[in-house]
């Protein structure tokens, strides 16, 4: 029986032995020092949840494409900065910038990370509450190489202009309604842990992700209200918890 990537890994999760499990995809290859260079990252820091590195993007048969994934998914070196420095969670809550097949995670957390809800993809699910009770921490190195195939699930390829704007125009009212159940339920796991503390200031940026969604989907039934996105875009929620401008012209504009 198929039982889907997110579910195929919790179940692994769940079976995983040892201090720190090292998530695998079956079409990647690892660099030879993968598993070292990350078990030093967590040696070095002891509040770190979450460990994921960089990846060079590779063809079907492993032929360079010329980039990194973290260019695909944005994560600049102001991003990585941040990270490093503690502020994981408020750029995961802006965009998630983590690959499941290149990261890593203390099994200790493995209570507050299962089981993982309907809606998220478990990558992303990870790195946030990993970087809500603690930190996820970026490694500025390609220790995979990133397949690129017809078959895949998800990819790491660069979107040209014209494909960011047809994937936001799939984003409509059912789209952030889904986003802010997803953020709620990530929310409301971390309040009712017993063993992992989430603060208060944590939480309450979670709801403001929540909120955040709920008023882009009210734009969206309000006909793209110039009003509406000027209030959103007054109160600092488009740069705090989606891409700034480029969010507010999705939302004028498409």
């Amino acid at each position: 029986m198929r039982l889907g990537s997110t579910t195929s890994f919790e179940h692994a999760i769940a079976a995983a032995e040892g201090q720190i499990i090292s998530l695998c995809d079956q079409d990647d290859v690892w660099r030879l020092d993968k598993l070292a260079r990350i078990e030093a990252a967590f040696d070095a820091m002891p509040r770190v949840g979450c460990v994921f590195s960089d990846a060079d993007v590779v063809g079907e048969n492993l032929e360079r494409l010329g980039y990194r994934l973290w260019e695909s998914v944005r994560l600049d070196h102001r991003k990585q900065r941040r990270m490093a420095a503690g502020a994981a969670l408020e750029v995961l809550l802006q965009q998630n910038v983590v690959t499941g097949a290149t990261m890593a995670l203390r099994s200790e957390f493995r209570d507050l990370v299962l089981p993982i809800p309907p809606g998220w993809v478990h990558d992303g699910w990870i790195a946030l509450l990993a970087a809500a009770v603690g930190t996820c921490l970026p490694l500025n190195e390609p220790l995979v190489w990133y397949r690129q195939h017809a078959g895949q699930q998800i990819g790491g390829l660069k979107r040209t202009l014209m494909q960011q704007v047809a994937a936001a125009r799939t984003m409509d009212a059912a789209f952030f309604s889904q986003l802010a159940e997803n953020y709620r339920l990530a929310r409301d796991r971390l309040a009712s842990s017993p063993n992992h503390r989430c603060s208060d200031a944590a939480l309450r940026k979670l709801d403001a992700k929540v909120a955040h969604c709920l008023a882009r989907v009210d734009i969206r039934k309000t006909r793209r209200s110039p009003v509406a996105i000027a209030k959103e875009l007054i109160s600092g929620r488009y740069h705090d918890y989606s891409l700034g401008w480029k969010s507010v012209a999705s939302d004028l504009f498409l």
